[in-house]
């Protein structure tokens, strides 16, 4: 279960709990807003073209708990997050805005990191073991995302073989969360089929990395079938992979 999922069910089950008399006829707190929470707040990244509904927790100055109330949402970026009057927000391009939900003078807010994974991509490693231990692999992927569709093209120097076209082929996938699935078909003297859904983090600087490997080697995010063999699945070691 997502993170986000589990904060929402919390809430709602804490709201629940709270009984009838935490509201107004009007479904408004019967004390003034002490203070206004706004969810997710435990996903901070988000997919260019992809849609979150928000939700926001009014906290009286009473105690009392209210979930979903009239409030005013805005975005400090619109061009890079957008959001509706009822709280539908939608990544637009890459960067950061915080989003904001308003109430009887009191404000709730949560920042998002859009990520739009257009450009070229480039890592290397040397794996110890594998189909060529001990070789630099120079990876590098070219995409372009539009909405959350990401397409691109592969290249690993390091995966050839004679006759084969190389260690280059198409990638299609899409991008939801951080969550990167993707696939790549490759031709190194048969067809591989390299899948699987490595994540997106930021780096110490904030600029995004594609995360192949996220405990130095240990496991790898993706894995592939050849159809020279016996098709069944191995760990495909790529680096993590930085923009340039």
């Amino acid at each position: 279960m997502r993170k986000t999922e589990i904060s929402l069910l919390l809430i709602l089950s804490f709201a629940l709990s709270v009984g009838c008399d935490s509201a107004g006829e009007n479904g408004e707190p019967d004390a003034s807003v002490a203070s206004i929470i706004v969810l997710p707040n435990d996903a901070p990244l988000v997919s260019k073209g992809q849609g979150v509904q928000l939700q926001a927790v009014v906290v009286s100055t009473a105690g009392d708990t209210l979930v979903g109330p009239s409030v005013a949402w805005s975005s400090s970026d619109e061009d890079v997050l957008g959001v509706s009057e009822t709280g539908l927000m939608r990544g637009r391009q890459d960067g950061s805005a915080t989003v904001s939900a308003s109430m009887d003078g009191k404000t709730g807010s949560a920042t998002f990191r859009v990520l739009d994974l257009t450009g070229t991509w480039t890592g290397s490693l040397v794996d110890p073991n594998g189909f060529w231990p001990g070789i630099e692999q120079n990876v590098t992927y070219v995409l372009q995302q539009s909405g959350s569709t990401v397409t691109g093209t592969f290249t690993n120097s390091a995966w050839t073989a004679p006759g084969s076209t190389g260690g280059q082929g198409p990638i299609e996938g899409s991008l939801l969360w951080n969550r990167f699935g993707h696939t790549i078909e490759v031709g190194v003297g048969c067809n591989w089929v390299v899948t699987g859904g490595p994540s997106v983090e930021l780096d110490a600087g904030g600029e995004p990395v594609i995360v192949h490997s996220p405990d130095s080697g240990a496991t790898w995010a993706m894995t592939g079938t050849a159809d020279c063999g016996t098709g069944t699945p191995f760990a495909v070691p790529l680096p993590n992979l930085s923009r340039q």
